[in-house]
């Protein structure tokens, strides 16, 4: 029995041995995968997060020279067309003109100069069903804002007289005007650039609306500026623009968002998911640890260099959700339209594939277990019975050894040939 228990330990112990060879090598091999497949994807996803984020921005680079090249065009066309007109100048006064701060609200009484046309005075006319001379053709032709102002006073605040703008209850924006002076104690950028004689082109609030804009001064014969025109487009009213946003997706969540990134709309949704949150303002959203993430996305956005993204991560809860959930965003800033751009998607979408991979290495690494069990008993199961043999055998041949030599041959035959 000695020989049988001997024969069934080195059995069990090769068998083992082998089995637990192939479960570490398994195990060992699974987890190298695990982390190279979780790299990966990362990779990917990043690759195509950037793809995005660049499709993005190359749309609204796209946008802004389309938009510059219609604005330059069309300032040109409005100039053109107020020579065939006879040209501005001014000429008396108008009294008891009312004049709104569009910023401030604040309201005033004033004389301002009559400007006139071709020697006639540019009536100023509220209701939009009445045609205005200049700002209308030039409105209905190039499908563009258009307006003329008077210079109010030496300091320099432009009021609107004529314009195809209009104000929230459906009137022409007339005797609204841009000051010189802002809330904040700062010079208007705008008026500015014009007093100086100088054009101006980019962003700007327009009443109640921010256009891409071009102003260009009006002078007299003594090069004194006396007003000014503008032409402008809403970003609001470019065709099918916010739908190319929307239809920017990746995977099942991921998408394009695009916030204001200064000013009184600083934080306010351009386009969100499906455009369902537009012009919601989010500057206050904060994670639950109370991180402030609109203005730290904001912050980061406008000091990575312009055409670089930057890469921030955060917890995000939307409304009807339980619980936030982590997310990923690659953002950037494009000055000219005062634009954040971000491409974001969720973490647990984005290693959806790499947890399906990880499950499957497991499961291959539990199968492995398994049949290493398997293999072990049946290899036990099999060494004894073996053993067992073996032992016999060894044990049959001791015996007849020692009938032959206590001269015991013919016993030592008849026990050769039993079984």
């Amino acid at each position: 029995m000695k020989i049988l228990h001997k024969l069934a330990f080195l059995s069990v112990v090769a068998s083992l041995a082998i089995v637990f060879v192939i479960i570490v090598t398994t195990w060992i091999k699974s987890n190298t995968i695990k982390k190279s497949a979780k790299n990966e994807i990362e990779k990917l996803v990043d690759t195509q997060l950037g793809a995005l984020s660049s499709s993005a921005y190359s749309l609204v680079h796209q946008i802004d020279v389309q938009i510059d090249e219609r604005l330059h065009s069309n300032i040109e066309n409005f100039k053109q067309l107020v020579r065939a007109n006879g040209g501005f100048s001014t000429t008396g006064s108008i009294t008891n003109v009312k004049a709104v701060n569009q910023f401030t609200k604040n309201e005033s009484y004033v004389s301002v100069p009559a400007m006139t046309v071709g020697g006639k005075q540019i009536p100023l006319v509220k209701d939009k069903s009445t045609s205005v001379i200049l700002v209308d053709e030039i409105s209905k032709k190039f499908k563009v804002a258009a307006t003329i102002f008077v210079r109010m006073n030496e300091q320099g605040d432009m009021l609107r007289v004529a314009t195809s703008v209009l104000t929230k209850d459906g009137n022409r924006a007339v005797g609204t005007f841009i000051p010189r002076d802002m809330p904040d104690g700062s010079q208007n950028k705008v008026v500015s650039a014009i007093l100086k004689g100088n054009e101006y082109v980019g962003s700007a609030f327009v009443v109640d609306r921010w256009y891409q804009t071009k102003y260009s001064p009006i002078k007299d014969g003594s090069g004194r500026v006396i007003g000014m025109i503008f032409v402008g487009i809403s970003l609001e009213d470019v065709d099918g623009l916010k739908q190319a946003f929307y239809k920017m997706r990746f995977g099942e969540t991921g998408y394009v968002f695009v916030l204001i990134g200064s000013g009184e709309r600083k934080g306010e949704y351009f386009i969100s998911l499906n455009g369902k949150r537009d012009g919601e303002n989010i500057w206050e959203a904060k994670d639950p640890d109370g991180k402030p993430i609109i203005q730290e996305i904001i912050k980061i956005a406008k000091e990575t260099p312009q055409g670089n993204t930057a890469k921030y991560t955060y917890f995000w809860q939307n409304k009807g959700e339980d619980k936030p959930r982590e997310k990923v965003a690659l953002i950037q800033y494009f000055p000219d339209f005062d634009w954040v751009i971000g491409t974001t998607a969720y973490f647990d979408e984005i290693y959806q594939t790499s947890e399906i991979i990880q499950d499957g290495i497991s499961d291959i690494l539990l199968y492995t277990i398994i049949f290493g069990l398997i293999v072990t008993i049946l290899a036990v199961s099999a060494s004894i019975f073996f053993a067992n043999k073996i032992s016999k055998s060894v044990t049959k041949v001791t015996s007849v050894a020692n009938l032959i030599a206590d001269g015991q041959i013919n016993r030592a035959i008849k026990e050769m040939e039993t079984e």
